[in-house]
């Protein structure tokens, strides 16, 4: 919270977090998307909008998480991005189809942003964090939006419509040998 205050960047301090947690057998692996994501689930609506609007400041914010419930679907939007959510500059998707490594680092290097590398872990599969990029001196005229594992087409097409564009990353060999599959994401 203090951090968050501070309106700094919890890398650092999720990097020293995991360090720590993973020399504890019966922990399970901590990242700062989890972490967020308990913060944001055990506080009231207008906390929630107030975490959210200091989050956006430095670190990427939730978009879509895993769903905690028993639900039709395994993923729910965060309800909170409404309120730091900048329509006056283009949203782009990175997402991957099919095996793809190193997606996340090649996007952090590209806009410079800090989105947390996936785990593998189940809870980062087929979620979407959003970089407003308010970081910079002069801010970035694009925001980036990062999915990581695959996402689901039914996902993709009920939240295409918010990007002005994707980045699709694919690796050449699963592109040859599912191209009907990828022409379907492409029409989606």
């Amino acid at each position: 919270m203090y951090l968050l205050k501070r309106e700094q960047n919890l890398g650092d301090f999720t990097r020293l977090f995991k360090q720590t947690c993973r020399r504890e057998p019966n922990i399970r692996k901590m990242s700062q998307r989890l972490l967020v994501d308990m913060m944001m689930a055990n506080a009231d609506r207008l906390l929630r909008r107030r975490l959210m609007n200091l989050l956006s400041k430095q670190n990427p914010v939730p978009m879509i998480h895993l769903s905690m419930k028993t639900s039709d679907s395994p993923f729910r939007l965060e309800p909170s991005i409404i309120h730091v959510w900048d329509y006056s500059y283009p949203l782009l998707l990175s997402f991957g189809i099919g095996p793809t490594k190193g997606k996340t680092r090649l996007i952090n290097l590209l806009f410079a942003s800090n989105f947390e590398e996936s785990l593998q872990d189940e809870y980062f599969y087929g979620t979407i964090d959003v970089d407003f990029g308010y970081n910079f001196t002069k801010r970035r005229p694009i925001n980036i939006a990062d999915a990581h594992g695959d996402i689901s087409l039914k996902t993709l097409q009920h939240i295409s419509k918010l990007f002005n564009g994707f980045l699709i990353h694919i690796n050449a060999k699963h592109f040859m040998s599912n191209l009907s599959y990828v022409i379907d994401i492409l029409n989606k």
